[in-house]
């Protein structure tokens, strides 16, 4: 209250947006639900196809409802914005491959090593350390770089760490990977405050709440759906009781190419998105002229767009 300064009030927001929450809410479960039972059912068992197929429709539906409401609970116009679904896609993406592959580097260590859970934490923890140093110095390097070339570099680079850990066999020290961990934390850790700032920034002060939820919810979306598909990627070759116990030598070699599966996708996502970023927050050239010289994200009047 004291230090930071009050923003601007909206109008009254009147009622609720119930329908919008209850889709939003059963679109990212079913979806979810689909992608972790998919493995025990079968990809086409009714069960699965029934969950994506009402996962599919509740996300129609919730556009299309927040389109017609007159109090969305999230303007989805927003993500005609481009340096709004810039940030919101790396945000997504982030935490859809940090998340599962902290998940299940782990069960690497544990299931596959037989390390102790407190000992496969001490192996990822460079992960953790890396991010926390580096997600506190580019809060200060900002000014100075802008918001844009730390969002890109860090998925970049946090794509190329996550393909290095492709040479991962059933036997791996964590003496020949831990920098490799440290380059995905501290990489991820880079991202983290300038994505924020973009999506705040490409909104106007009144909406800034639902910039920063949707944001939030695209983080967690991520985090949802990078366990339950990089779980099902990893486990995919493996009986199902193999997910919660030791793994012998003879399924060792499957949970290994399961992993480096789930690490495929991990990386070319995050390269992906670093490569969609750049495009959408590159800034626009004069015809026959160097490109504007204006700051990396610039807060757009009231109702226009970007």
């Amino acid at each position: 209250a004291r230090w930071i300064p009050p923003l601007e009030r909206g109008p009254a927001a009147g009622r609720f947006d119930w329908p919008g929450a209850a889709l939003g809410a059963l679109a990212p479960a079913a979806l979810s639900f689909g992608a972790i039972e998919g493995q025990a059912h079968g990809w086409t068992a009714a069960v699965v196809l029934a969950a994506f197929g009402i996962g599919a429709a509740a996300v129609a539906a919730f556009i299309a409802w927040e389109l017609a409401c007159p109090v969305p609970l999230v303007d989805v116009r927003l993500f005609g914005r481009r340096a709004f679904t810039a940030a919101n896609l790396a945000a997504l993406v982030i935490f859809f491959a940090f998340v599962g592959a902290i998940v299940y580097l782990s069960d690497y260590f544990q299931q596959l090593q037989h390390r102790t859970p407190v000992t496969a934490g001490l192996d990822v923890s460079a992960i953790g350390i890396a991010y926390a140093i580096a997600a506190a110095l580019t809060g200060r390097l900002l000014p100075r770089t802008g918001e844009r070339l730390p969002v890109i570099a860090g998925l970049l680079a946090a794509g190329a760490a996550a393909l290095g850990l492709l040479r991962l066999s059933a036997d791996t020290p964590i003496g020949a990977i831990w920098w490799n961990f440290a380059l995905l934390g501290g990489a991820i850790g880079v991202c983290g405050t300038p994505i924020s700032t973009i999506a705040m920034s490409a909104v106007d002060q009144r909406r800034a709440g639902m910039a920063s939820g949707v944001v939030n919810a695209a983080r967690q979306l991520g985090q949802a759906f990078g366990i339950a598909v990089l779980g099902a990627l990893v486990y995919a070759r493996l009986p199902a009781a193999s997910s919660t116990g030791p793994i012998g030598p003879a399924q060792a070699p499957l949970f290994v190419a399961g992993l480096h599966d789930a690490l495929w996708v991990s990386g070319i996502s995050l390269l992906a998105a670093g490569a969609a970023v750049a495009a959408l927050t590159r800034r626009p050239r004069p015809p026959g002229g160097t490109a504007v010289r204006t700051p990396a994200i610039q807060a757009p009047a009231q109702g226009g767009t970007r």
